[in-house]
């Protein structure tokens, strides 16, 4: 499947001449082990990505889906969210193990032996990454995971995590309209269900919400978490969740990031059933104008970086009386 070209393709080539078993000594596997690391927002598209990576590449994606290692160990992420989601993940696993008397499959063992692992460490500090990659099987060379809430980290925190998986990774770096994921961000914790109360909600989270609103703030600066990861890590790419869902351009736009190839036809299927998937928000001339006036740069990045998909003009204000105006303005500005 491999176009053998860049620097992943030259690793599979070497990993495929390994030796007549064409397996290559732990040890020269872990030197030339590569990490792909998939970043990106809540609510971007980073699930569809691992699925194509997964599914449609051969890099081995972690088959625990957002690992939370790196933000939970530098702080970006409470350390009981990962706890928690180990314990009750690592009990239902278990459970299932029990119960048909042994592993389902080399995933399943995987995921268990990984949430064990997890699970058992006295603290993240004392958990290798690597370790929870290991396997006793062969492999691809390529490993990934993906956590979006890395893009929330800083300078600092990124420079550390290159110094565990090392500059030469890839880093993938997922982005979406963000007026868009904004909306599909407030639709996860709307408790309605109609138009006019979904509105009232979102306008409401302006006012009420501002700490969960400037969250997401910071979840649409693709340009700021690409000029930290790029200066780290000079193997970070900008993908575009709108052109990924391209039968054709998503398909050829990952090829060359990776530079290996992709299985064509199970990527058309994936593509399609997300785009089936996908939600349209049918709102008012308004708050369409508050949430483009609000992510106007972070648009504006996006457009210069993928002709024809983010340059549409900017809405024009409806009619308001004055004090609405500014009422409008002040929610489509605040910092």
């Amino acid at each position: 499947m491999s176009r053998m070209g860049g620097i992943f393709g030259n690793i599979l080539k070497g990993f495929r001449t390994g030796g007549e078993s064409g397996r290559l000594p732990e040890e020269r596997r872990e030197a030339e082990e590569r990490f792909v690391i998939c970043i990106g927002s809540q609510w971007a598209g980073t699930t569809f990505l691992y699925e194509i990576l997964q599914k449609c590449s051969e890099i081995d994606m972690h088959p625990l889906v957002e690992l939370h290692y790196f933000d939970t160990l530098y702080g970006f992420r409470e350390r009981s969210m990962l706890e928690d989601f180990v314990t009750v993940r690592y009990a239902m696993e278990y459970e299932s193990f029990r119960r048909e008397g042994g592993y389902r499959d080399a995933e399943h063992r995987r995921i268990l032996e990984s949430l064990k692992l997890l699970k058992e460490a006295p603290s993240l500090e004392e958990l290798q990454y690597r370790s929870i990659f290991a396997s006793d099987g062969e492999r691809s060379p390529l490993v990934g995971e993906i956590s979006p809430e890395y893009m929330l980290m800083d300078r600092e925190s990124i420079e550390a995590m290159a110094s565990v998986v090392g500059r030469e990774s890839l880093v993938l770096l997922l982005a979406r309209d963000p007026v868009e994921r904004f909306l599909v961000a407030a639709s996860s914790i709307f408790p309605g269900d109609s138009r006019d109360s979904f509105e009232k909600f979102v306008m409401g989270l302006f006012e009420s919400h501002r700490a969960w609103v400037s969250q997401q703030d910071s979840f649409n600066d693709y340009e700021g978490a690409y000029e930290k990861f790029s200066e780290l890590f000079p193997n970070t790419v900008l993908l575009s969740y709108e052109e990924l869902l391209s039968p054709e351009r998503g398909y050829e736009s990952l090829e060359r990031a990776l530079g290996l190839s992709i299985a064509a036809g199970s990527y058309r299927v994936l593509a399609q059933r997300e785009r089936e998937s996908l939600r349209k928000f049918d709102i008012s001339a308004e708050l369409r104008y508050i949430l483009r006036r609000r992510y106007e740069k972070s648009r504006s990045f996006l457009s210069e970086r993928f002709s024809g998909i983010y340059g549409q003009e900017m809405p024009s204000l409806p009619p308001a009386r004055e004090d609405e105006i500014e009422r409008i303005e002040k929610a489509a500005i605040f910092a």
